[in-house]
């Protein structure tokens, strides 16, 4: 690609948390599971592969002045994704997402908390 090759994602800019279940998944009930924290979004995503790649990328979201705002433009910007155009709203908060897997991996339920 020529140096001035650049990408602009827009879109989910957000925590994501993965629960593995240690056994399968019982609705309505406790679950032992092992849980993972990290940065998400399909836009995140790929801006932060493209990056990675050597592609100029810029993100276009909307996050919360929150911890969790503050989290995901932290750590988007040490992958190298130019952030300039992510607002940071007072009223609204960060989204994030949980999915709920089965121990072989597959989705047993998904949960969004975005506006």
């Amino acid at each position: 690609m020529p140096d001035s090759a650049a990408i602009l994602a827009i879109g989910g800019l957000h925590f994501d948390t993965v629960a593995q279940g240690q056994a399968p998944v019982q609705m309505k009930a406790s679950n032992p599971v092992r849980c993972h924290r990290f940065v998400g979004g399909v836009a995140h995503n790929i801006a932060c592969d493209m990056a990675a790649l050597g592609t100029r990328s810029c993100l276009m979201s909307l996050v919360g002045q929150d911890a969790d705002g503050d989290g995901v433009i932290a750590e988007t910007t040490k992958r190298g994704v130019d952030l300039a155009l992510v607002a940071r709203s007072p009223t609204v908060k960060t989204a994030s997402y949980t999915a709920v897997l089965e121990p072989d991996g597959e989705l047993a339920i998904g949960l969004s908390d975005s506006q």
